[in-house]
């Protein structure tokens, strides 16, 4: 029963949580475990300390605990005493008000039980005043040297900041100040992980990540770079790392430092665009998609491979692109390991991995029942606590924008400023090419072959500071296509973010367009002081290597700019990886940013785009072959076709749709196919139920959901080894990057050699997989959930879990710093997605990242929430209360007008020099 294992855990947490909805006072919500459910539940404000502040804090602890310093070796020092703690505490006078500074009842046995199960040598009221002081000051005034003129900080009851600033300098300094208080674990973590540096926090066990990530090429590439920015720019970065090392210079740090005794070192500007870089790598997919195919195509053959990449509804299956494997041997070289990634107590789980789904839409004021556009975005990363974007609200006399900012980086991403607002999804472009090479190694030298000739690869030394073991030294190696992987694709990957492990003969080579250097965060800078949409666009054209689709649009306009270069390829797509000893299959330089697809005011008077393919098939440049499913577009063309005239609530409506297309298509298809007598009447009748509605209290849309995980495993498992092989995992994660296997033989394929099962004497069909999956799904729901079938819902097997990578494995960790898990409607298809793995388990995955509204009807358009909360300190009031917000698919004002933001931000803090 390997379906009764897979979901076990279940079982095991079958208490239900749900949200309670947000009062119109501000309150903290924390959860609140009951036997039924689990809310976020208020917290009372304690009562206001004394106004008095001062700018000189004593530190709760020596600055000399483990520090790395520009890449030299770390120095133990000893940490403060309990008693010293426990004197900090007290001498309350000294200490700035902070945003209603008070430990729970229950975080106090949290803390206790943590202290019995970790052993930390010191006192309960120590590590209470550590972590409690560790929220950020949001009220009173502080003197902050590096400032040239006084600094308005406000925040409104959610903790969302509005900066004020009378100079572009103070206002990013103002601004790595500000961030580094809400979120600086995460940035910190970021920026190792971007430089390949999470050993000298981690340990060893790192250290294969590390690796991957410096041969990836982010610091190398990303710093070069930096050299290249224009001054403006470089002065943005510099004040925003200014501002993050005033604020570790003055303050507590957040709880995580102290867990893994570890404390940051001067943060540098090139800090903020290697994370930057992370953000471009994590979203180029077909690196890795690449790997997984040769791991697939040593065991199956290149062309039985081929099956499992479809690239699109009813385009043809990639067998030409294929051929070009044909006389390459990679038979013999598979060889399996132990499935699943190898797992570590650390900062990897939360970060966004690229994983594709995001929706934007505009209605145009043709489209609008007020006769202004409206324009809306959601952006699905991967769940977790932190959340991945933190929103803050700007305002110099050069710089007025407000929206979304990447942790560890001083500029606003998406949103809005006075003159437009504009949303952004992934084009799933494809910017990475595998190639393999052939080597030699003579006299000690390696060489690879290149047309004919056989020349040097070239060498480079790289450091690795490790905790706990010191300096380890590595070689990063280089043909003309790029660095080789081979050392890294050996290791067992700790994340998604690598590569599959993989054994072969050959040289492997990564071609990634950043190698030709990225100015992209010029354009993003420019995008934010754009004045019309004709300036945005042009700030649009020198976002060069990040593929995005960014709608846009004010009052009376909307439009739609692909961004990015691509490649212009000699030979081949770049789906598969390609022999590089031959030359045929280079890059020839890229598109032109004219090349690619721009629409302003379309006569339909609507605009969307959801990851799937937005152009035809033969559009005159590729933009990618890895185009995610078309469901979510199905569901946005219903809408426009059936809605005429659009307004807020029909924004809203759509953001909170549960409606799966694809599940639809997948009831039919079953209907055509299987007849009752074949299944049964109780099954057939769920099948016939199912309307497509993904909601959580649905039994149709649970028993549905059961049947996509066994139509899964029945039909792939036996070829790749069984659910607990590596091949397993890496055709799931095949599958979760772009428009997968799955899908494609449910709705599409009626004759697979996938479909007849390798360990039975008899060759089964299409029909017979699909008739015992549905056997399947029953019989596993009847063990899950009872045999009364209206007992059955889908919220009971799927749920969010917000979970904080320092809570995934240590319950009293889990219980301080992750959230829920509470019942969740939705699937992959649905616009309010709520991502799951097919053929994995029944966890959900990825979510909408933020959720924004401009509706240009209104004197205040713009509208946006994240979930969580404002910060990652699980101290902070704003660590979890936008939460009931998200969940119940509500929004935030995020105001532009001095007058509404006087009204709104209503907690005040003075930055002064």
């Amino acid at each position: 029963m390997a379906a009764k294992k897979a979901t076990s855990k279940k079982k095991k947490t079958a208490k239900k949580k749900t949200i309670k909805k947000t009062t119109k006072k501000t309150t903290k919500k924390t959860v609140k475990r009951t036997t039924k459910t689990a809310k976020p539940t208020k917290k009372k404000a304690t009562k206001k300390t004394s106004k008095k502040t001062t700018a000189k804090r004593k530190k709760a602890t020596k600055k000399s605990v483990y520090q790395a310093q520009d890449y030299r070796a770390p120095v133990q020092e000893e940490s403060p005493t309990g008693e010293q703690e426990l004197t900090l505490l007290m001498k309350k006078d000294e200490r700035p008000k902070r945003d209603k500074i008070r430990i729970s009842v229950r975080r106090a046995i949290l803390i206790i039980l943590l202290l019995i199960s970790v052993g930390i040598g010191i006192s309960f009221l120590a590590l209470r005043a550590r972590f409690s002081r560790s929220a950020a000051v949001t009220q009173g005034k502080l003197k902050v040297e590096g400032l040239q003129k006084p600094v308005l900080v406000l925040r409104d009851k959610l903790g969302v900041p509005y900066i004020e600033a009378k100079n572009n300098h103070d206002l990013f300094f103002a601004v790595g100040y500000t961030m580094a208080s809400e979120r600086l674990w995460q940035m910190t973590a970021m920026k190792m992980l971007s430089q390949g540096r999470l050993s000298e926090i981690i340990g060893e066990k790192t250290l294969p990540l590390d690796l991957f990530t410096r041969t990836l090429g982010i610091r190398r590439y990303y710093v070069r770079a930096y050299q290249k920015l224009p001054q403006h720019i470089k002065a943005t970065l510099q004040a925003f790392a200014d501002g993050v090392n005033a604020y570790v210079s003055n303050q507590v740090l957040p709880p995580e430092f102290f867990l893994v005794n570890y404390r940051p070192e001067k943060w540098k500007p090139e800090d903020s665009l290697t994370i930057f870089g992370l953000m471009n790598a994590m979203l180029s997919t077909n690196l890795n998609e690449e790997f997984i195919f040769l791991k697939l195509a040593q065991a199956l053959g290149h062309q039985k491979a081929a099956w499992l990449f479809p690239t699109y509804p009813g385009e043809d299956l990639p067998f030409q692109e294929a051929k070009k494997l044909e006389g390459v041997s990679l038979a013999g070289l598979f060889q399996d390991e132990q499935s699943g990634f190898a797992g570590i107590f650390s900062v990897l789980d939360n970060l966004p991995w690229g994983i594709p789904a995001s929706n934007n839409w505009a209605f145009g004021p043709n489209r609008t029942k007020s006769g202004k556009s409206i324009i809306a975005n959601d952006t699905h990363l991967e769940i977790g606590m932190p959340g991945n974007w933190i929103m803050m609200n700007l305002s110099s006399p050069d710089y007025r924008a407000a929206g979304v900012m990447l942790p560890g980086t001083p500029i606003i991403a998406l949103g809005a400023n006075p003159y437009f607002s504009w949303g952004a999804t992934m084009v799933m472009g494809d910017t990475q090419d595998l190639f393999l090479e052939k080597l030699k190694v003579q006299n000690g030298k390696m060489y690879y072959l290149y047309r004919g000739k056989w020349f040097p690869v070239l060498e480079k030394k790289a450091e690795f500071f490790v905790k706990g073991k010191g300096k380890v030294e590595k070689v990063l190696r280089f043909t003309k296509h790029g660095p080789l992987y081979n050392e890294v694709v050996s290791n067992q990957p700790l994340s998604g973010f690598q590569p599959v492990q993989l054994k072969i003969k050959y040289g492997v080579a990564g071609r990634w367009t950043a190698a030709d250097g990225d100015l992209s965060m010029i354009g993003f800078y420019e995008l934010a002081k754009a004045k019309n949409l004709q300036e945005a666009r042009k700030a649009m054209s020198k976002i060069r290597t990040i593929c995005l689709n960014i709608v846009y649009g004010n009052a009376n306009h909307i439009a739609w700019q692909v961004t990015g270069y691509y490649p212009k390829r000699k030979k081949g797509r770049g789906l598969f990886p390609s022999p590089g000893w031959t030359g045929e299959y280079e890059w020839m330089g890229y598109s032109s940013f004219e090349q690619n697809p721009h629409v302003k005011d379309p006569a339909a008077g609507v605009i969307g785009t959801a990851n799937h393919r937005t152009v035809a098939e033969n559009y005159p440049i590729r933009l990618s072959s890895s185009w995610y499913s078309p469901g979510r577009s199905y569901r946005l063309q219903q809408y426009f076709k059936h809605v005429k005239k659009a307004d807020f609530h029909t924004v809203l409506k759509m953001q909170s749709d549960v409606i799966s297309v694809i599940g639809q298509k997948a009831r039919d298809v079953i209907l055509a196919i299987v007849t009752e007598k074949q299944v049964g009447k109780d099954i057939f009748s769920l099948v016939k139920k199912f309307n497509g509605s993904m909601d959580k209290n649905s039994a149709p849309a649970a028993f549905m959901s059961a049947f996509y995980h066994f139509f899964a495993r029945e039909t792939f498992a036996d070829e790749l080894g069984g659910i607990h092989s590596s091949l397993w995992d890496a055709f799931l994660s095949a599958n979760r990057r772009s428009y997968g296997a799955v899908e494609d033989h449910l709705l599409y394929r009626s004759t697979s050699p996938f479909y007849d099962n390798v360990n039975t004497k008899a060759k089964e069909s299409k029909k017979d997989i699909i008739i015992k999956s549905l056997k399947r799904a029953y019989a596993f729901l009847q063990d899950e959930m009872g045999e009364d079938e209206s007992s059955w819902q889908w919220g009971k097997l799927h749920t969010y879990h917000f979970n904080h990578a320092f809570g995934k494995k240590n319950a009293i960790l889990h219980s301080y710093f992750s959230r829920g898990p509470y019942p969740a409607s939705g699937g992959m298809h649905t616009l309010n997605v709520s991502g799951v793995n097919w053929g994995k388990d029944f966890d959900t995955f990825i979510i909408p990242a933020l959720r924004l509204i401009a509706d240009y009807s209104q004197e205040e358009p713009n509208y946006l929430i994240i979930y969580a909360g404002i910060s990652g300190n699980p101290e902070s009031n704003h660590y979890d209360d936008m939460l009931p917000l998200w969940m119940s698919v509500q929004n935030h004002p995020l105001p532009l007008k001095k007058k509404n933001i006087e009204k709104q931000y209503t907690e005040k803090l003075e930055l002064l020099p």
